[in-house]
C-alpha cells in the first residue's frame, strides 16, 4: 500500500509541473465547469420558484445533492478520470504495452498519470455550495456528521471509479466503445439531476443496484440529512465491494485477452 501511494505521489507531482507550464488551460477548463455548474443551479432554482419539493427533497437539500455530485466529479476528474478515459485509445494505438511492461499495477499507473489541476476550484466551489445549503437548510454541522459525509464521499469516488473501469474493459473486445461511452456520459447526467431515491420499480434496481450511478450523489446526501441505519450501510459496503472486486477482477482477466501491438 505504501508504495501504490509513493508512486500515486509521484505521477501527480510529474503531472503537476508540466501543468503550470500551461496556465491558460487550467484558467479555461475551470471557467468551463463553473459554467456547466451554475447552469444547473439556475435550472432547479426556476423549478423551486413553482414548487416547494421535488420528492421528498426540498430546495436545499437539492443543491445540497448537486453541489455533492459536482464535488464527486470533479474530483474525480482531479485524480483518475481523465487516465481512465484514455484506456481505449491505449489498446488501439498499441500503447498499452507500455504499461503492462511497468514494474508496478498498470491500472494504478495509467488512472493516476492525467492529474488535472483545472478541476481543483470546482472541488473548491462544490464544498461552499454543500455548507452554504447545509447551512440554509438549518442541519447540525457536527463532527460525526460531517465524518461520515466525507467517508460516503470517498467510497462513492471508489464506485464511481469501479464503474468508469469495467466499462473501459470492455474496449479490449470491441474495436471501438464511443457509442458505449455516450451512453454512459447521458447516465452520469440523468442521476445529476434525479437523486436515486426518486426513482420507483425497474429503475431503482436497475439506478441503484445493476447500474448504481443513482447512488453516487444520493447516499452521502440521503445519509447527511437524514441519518444511516444499519441496513443502508451493510448495503453500501455490499455494493462497493462487489464493484470494487469486479472491476479489479475484469481488469485482470481483461488484460489477459489483450493483444499487444507486437502480436
Amino acid at each position: 500500500m505504501r508504495r501504490e501511494l509513493k508512486i500515486i505521489y509521484c505521477l501527480i507531482k510529474q503531472k503537476l509541473i508540466r501543468q503550470m507550464m500551461y496556465k491558460e488551460s487550467f484558467i479555461g477548463g475551470f471557467f468551463v465547469n463553473l459554467s456547466l455548474f451554475v447552469v444547473q443551479l439556475m435550472f432547479f432554482a426556476v423549478i423551486y420558484d413553482n414548487t416547494f419539493l421535488i420528492g421528498e427533497w426540498s430546495k436545499y437539500q437539492f443543491i445540497f445533492f448537486i453541489g455533492t455530485y459536482n464535488l464527486i466529479i470533479n474530483f474525480a476528474m482531479m485524480f483518475f478520470y481523465f487516465g481512465i478515459i484514455k484506456i481505449p485509445q491505449l489498446i488501439r494505438n498499441g500503447k498499452m504495452d507500455y504499461y503492462i511492461l511497468k514494474p508496478c499495477n498498470s491500472l494504478l499507473y495509467i488512472s493516476f498519470e492525467n492529474f488535472d489541476l483545472s478541476s481543483f476550484p470546482m472541488v473548491i466551489f462544490s464544498i461552499i455550495i454543500t455548507i452554504y445549503a447545509a447551512i440554509s437548510e438549518n442541519t447540525r454541522l457536527d463532527l460525526l456528521n460531517v465524518s461520515l459525509y466525507i467517508a460516503l464521499l470517498f467510497l462513492m469516488c471508489l464506485l464511481y471509479y469501479d464503474l468508469l473501469v469495467l466499462v473501459r474493459c470492455i474496449s479490449f473486445y470491441t474495436v471501438d466503445i464511443s457509442g458505449l461511452e455516450s451512453v454512459e456520459w447521458s447516465l452520469t447526467e440523468l442521476n445529476m439531476k434525479i437523486p436515486g431515491t426518486m426513482y420507483k420499480g425497474f429503475l431503482k434496481y436497475l439506478f441503484c443496484i445493476i447500474l448504481p450511478y443513482g447512488l453516487v450523489a444520493t447516499i452521502p446526501s440521503y445519509v447527511f440529512f437524514n441519518g444511516i441505519s444499519t441496513k443502508v450501510a451493510l448495503f453500501i459496503a455490499c455494493i462497493v465491494s462487489l464493484f470494487s472486486f469486479l472491476a479489479n477482477t475484469v481488469w485482470k482477466y481483461s488484460l489477459r485477452h489483450y493483444r499487444s501491438a507486437s502480436s
